[in-house]
């Protein structure tokens, strides 16, 4: 059995060379209160892209939070603690899939995402994307 931070990297190392390259390191020792974060349409190109939501991380809220928002956000999905990320939805093309919709894809909703509770499930979850 894989540990949680090994299973973390399994799953997710086939994004690691995308993440790399779509992202830009700068050295800033602090944010700017004003600075806000531009991001581009990754699915550009693509005729029928599938699309996955994941909050990297452990931790979904501000260290200054107050405790009734920490434990909100810990409840929403506790499993993120162990996996080190959760899935708030998804999109898959697949047309001839009873769930379609009129465009051909099946949409997983932040719901879809608080019910995976095992890695079996978080497993599925993916092979589905």
């Amino acid at each position: 059995q894989p540990s949680s931070s090994s299973l973390s990297l399994s799953l997710l190392s086939e994004s690691e060379e995308i993440i790399k390259t779509d992202w830009e390191e700068e050295q800033c020792d602090e944010i700017p209160p004003n600075s806000y974060l531009i991001l581009r349409n990754a699915t550009q190109g693509f005729t029928k892209p599938c699309v996955i939501d994941l909050k990297m991380g452990i931790q979904t809220y501000e260290p200054t939070a107050p405790v009734d928002k920490q434990v909100r956000e810990h409840q929403k999905y506790p499993q993120q603690a162990k996996f080190g990320f959760r899935i708030t939805g998804m999109r898959v093309y697949d047309p001839h899939h009873e769930d379609a919709d009129d465009n051909g894809y099946r949409i997983f909703s932040k719901h879809y995402g608080r019910h995976l509770k095992t890695e079996k499930h978080v497993m599925d979850a993916l092979r589905i994307f």
